[in-house]
């Protein structure tokens, strides 16, 4: 006490035994354990908005990465159609033929392979970001029905699934992409 450190705690502690005893007078006149219920969901609108919040900036990265996807799409067919421009100009008599095949072929499956890479790490971080979310939406109906089961509602489930969903149509429709583009190079070099 004589170097000034106990009096701040002693204040505090003062500041505290007033603040209870006026939440209990409050609670008293508010009626018992109705006035209990508004201090609860007083001090749990803190919690529910940070909850929120976290909900919020989660599904803001999940969109960030579909956007990814689409635009990591969108740069390989720039590039696919950038060889495909090549190989329908060079086709022609004098040009590009069959023993000319592999170069595009090969820039095309190398094109491909990177963008199928990059899509698999975007695709996982888009599944670990899901499950996150679902943690954080269990947490948040847990905290606002602390009597009921940690379940996620139909809403979420639905939601989730559609954009799972999503992702693998992607990335199918990628790789039949893909596909077709390998096959459309050997058929329009050689038998066109």
């Amino acid at each position: 006490m004589a170097n000034g450190v106990g009096e701040p705690h002693a204040q505090n502690n003062e500041t505290a035994e007033a603040a209870e005893e006026g939440g209990n007078e409050q609670n008293n006149i508010a009626g018992g354990e109705g006035g209990n219920q508004q201090n609860n969901d007083a001090a749990g609108d803190p919690i529910r908005s940070s909850l929120e919040e976290r909900i919020e900036k989660k599904e803001e990265q999940i969109l960030k990465l579909e956007a990814s996807v689409f635009q990591l799409a969108n740069y390989y067919f720039v590039f696919q159609g950038v060889i495909f421009s090549a190989i329908i100009k060079g086709s022609h008599p004098g040009g590009l033929n069959c023993r000319h095949f592999l170069l595009p072929f090969f820039m095309s499956f190398i094109g491909a392979a990177l963008n199928f890479g990059s899509l698999l790490i975007i695709a996982d971080k888009y599944k670990e970001s899901l499950d996150q979310l679902d943690k954080r939406h269990i947490v948040l109906q847990s905290h606002l029905n602390s009597g009921t089961r940690h379940t996620l509602s139909e809403e979420h489930k639905k939601k989730r699934a559609r954009r799972q969903i999503i992702m693998v149509v992607s990335m199918i429709s990628f790789l039949v992409f893909v596909i077709l583009n390998l096959v459309a190079t050997r058929i329009i070099l050689c038998d066109g």
